[in-house]
């Protein structure tokens, strides 16, 4: 059954409740706190703990009266830049690599390999004339006949950058005609072969000519620059960078109308072809994850990157609940969401990936204000408070059983000191308040003051519950002093590390409600000059919109509302109650309403009261919400 006791309201309007029969503590948030719109299992969102003694495990019911407070304390923020949330990573990077060369046959001990290797150009693998090939941090093979080669690199060459091959390459000419029709009596020829080589070379070189009907075949002598050809009676040169040819047939001509042609072969230099490259693969485009810090605050999420060499800025813009939000750049290109408890986001960039690390510039960064609040938690039965990060996540506890510094017996409710950011805690058990201070990133208490005794005077307090810290010259605390049937008042010292012992002559400036017997009924008076109201018997919370302070009563069933200025009883709130039983009690969650008369009448405005009835009957959730006026 779901009993809700204490509750406390977080920056990003979430409500955390103790649940006394689970012990555990619920989130919910609320989408609409009026009177009927409240739905605690519509708007639950989280559970944190379960009934137990370990570290985030509670204990809050053992068969006797519980009052599990709770408590926020709020930071003043930080803000986070420079944060790197993601990179963008490449795959797929190799070290073998192979592929057959474009031009074949290749000439031996013709080729050269390059490529660029930790941003050094390496062109210095070359064959040897074997079919092997070597090189600096590299090693492979080349088929002369086929063009077939493959590399090994030690280190994976650069991404994105070629490998690239030089070799050179021959083409055989047959019966290239040098002279169609040769003219009557003619002795000398020249001309220029129709293929020149990028390389000065030419090879098997053979013309031939008809001279008195008779073949003959003219030779080369593969002399450079100049080559030689000769035959019987027939000289001539050959120049190689050229093509250029002469050719004298001295005494005897060429036969009439007969052709003079050549064979060769040329050789052809290949540079720069690219063979292959480096790939870059395994470009992300979706990326999530979980900013390093929770509890962000709305608005001030920034993430940048750069999306083809020019830099994205993605920001935020809350969603309506405030708990989450949405991410886009300007151009809408990006999207994603931000949820501003837990940090948690998401980012979708599209068919467009971010830059990656060949860019120089593969971080995703982000910048935003978080603020490092910490939930405290008295867990009675435990006999010691614990923290909590406003994910839910364990973060510490203080104290143990006794009735020591820093020891409690059924701790109960907790006011958390703003201004000096001290936690009060209701010590119910040793009739007393003590005073922690938060350390180490708030992660962690220790112990600093502690006020109240045991009694019915200016000063003692009878199993205290609820407590209430009000912000004011000077600072004080309110005190559900229960058994004692009274509202009771303590003044903050300057620093927050004590308070200012009561003037035992003065009880109104102490006691702020009385309540007396007489004739078996309750009866109330006020400490100053304030209205006379309902009964308050046994007030167990106290809690304040800002201008009154809200107290429930246990039995009496009822709700009031005092003014902080002068006391002054504003207004009550009348709740129909079952027969009473000592597991049925009114307590009061957070309230955030105003509070105020208006034409004699009582309004409350903004979100309205919630009270619970902690034996989980009220609206059939526990929870009952009203208005007073309604």
């Amino acid at each position: 059954m779901f009993q809700p006791v204490c509750g406390a309201l977080d920056r990003l309007g979430r409500l955390w409740v103790t649940d006394y029969g689970a012990s555990n503590v619920k989130v919910f948030l609320p989408s609409d706190l009026s009177t009927e719109g409240f739905d605690p299992n519509e708007d639950y969102l989280s559970m944190i703990g379960s009934k137990g003694t370990g570290n985030g495990q509670f204990n809050f019911n053992e068969n006797s009266f519980a009052f599990p407070g709770i408590a926020i304390m709020l930071e003043g923020g930080q803000v986070q830049s420079g944060e790197v949330i993601a990179t963008q990573t490449v795959s797929g990077v190799e070290t073998e690599f192979s592929g057959t060369l474009l031009h074949v046959p290749v000439v031996e001990s013709s080729v050269t390999f390059s490529a660029t290797v930790s941003g050094t150009l390496v062109n210095d693998i070359v064959d040897d004339g074997l079919g092997v090939l070597t090189g600096t941090g590299a090693t492979g093979t080349i088929n002369y006949a086929t063009g077939a080669w493959t590399l090994d690199f030690t280190t994976a060459p650069d991404i994105n950058s070629d490998i690239l091959a030089a070799y050179r390459y021959p083409t055989d000419v047959t019966a290239e005609v040098l002279e169609d029709s040769v003219v009557e009596g003619t002795l000398t020829f020249s001309g220029t072969l129709a293929h020149i080589p990028t390389v000065a070379e030419y090879d098997s070189i053979t013309i031939y000519a008809t001279v008195s009907a008779t073949p003959i075949t003219i030779a080369c002598d593969n002399a450079t620059p100049v080559a030689a050809l000769t035959a019987s009676g027939v000289t001539g040169t050959l120049t190689w960078a050229t093509g250029a040819w002469t050719l004298d047939f001295g005494a005897t001509a060429p036969d009439t109308a007969s052709t003079i042609t050549i064979d060769y072969t040329y050789y052809t230099a290949v540079s720069d072809e690219e063979v292959d490259t480096q790939d870059v693969v395994g470009l992300e485009t979706e990326f999530s994850g979980r900013l390093g810090y929770s509890n962000i605050s709305p608005t001030t999420v920034s993430i940048t990157c750069n999306v083809n060499g020019s830099l994205v800025t993605i920001t935020d813009t809350a969603d309506e609940s405030g708990i989450t939000g949405t991410l886009a750049d300007v151009g809408q290109t990006v999207s994603g969401t931000i949820d501003y408890a837990t940090g948690r986001w998401t980012l979708d960039f599209g068919s467009t990936p971010p830059d990656s690390e060949i860019d120089g510039s593969a971080d995703i960064t982000a910048g935003y204000t978080f603020y490092s609040d910490r939930v405290f938690v008295a867990d009675t039965f435990n006999h010691r408070v614990q923290i909590f990060d406003i994910a839910g996540n364990y973060k510490g506890q203080f104290g143990s059983y006794g009735d020591g510094d820093g020891e409690f017996k059924f701790p109960a409710g907790l006011a958390v000191d703003s201004i000096n950011y001290k936690l009060h805690v209701v010590d119910s058990g040793n009739n007393r308040v003590q005073i922690l201070t938060p350390r180490v990133f708030w992660n962690s208490l220790t112990f600093t003051a502690e006020y109240g005794t045991f009694g019915h005077g200016i000063g003692n307090l009878y199993m205290p519950l609820g407590i209430l810290f009000v912000d004011s010259t000077p600072d004080y605390v309110l005190i559900a002093d229960s058994y004692n049937s009274r509202i009771v008042k303590f003044a903050i010292a300057v620093g927050g590390a004590s308070v200012t012992t009561p003037d035992p002559e003065n009880e109104a400036a102490y006691v702020m409600k009385s309540l007396t017997w007489d004739n078996g009924m309750l009866t109330g008076t006020t400490g100053t000059a304030g209205a006379t109201g309902p009964a308050v018997f046994a007030p167990r919370s106290i809690t304040s919109d800002g201008t009154n302070a809200i107290v429930t009563g246990h039995y009496v069933g009822n709700v009031q509302f005092w003014s902080l200025a002068n006391w002054a009883l504003y207004g009550h709130q009348e709740l129909a109650k079952q027969t009473i039983s000592e597991h049925e009690r009114l307590l009061m969650l957070a309230p955030q309403a105003v509070v105020h008369q208006s034409a004699g009448e009582i309004v409350l405005e903004g979100h309205p009261v919630i009270v619970v009835n902690e034996d989980g009957t009220a609206n059939e959730t526990g929870f009952r919400v009203f208005s007073v006026g309604d």
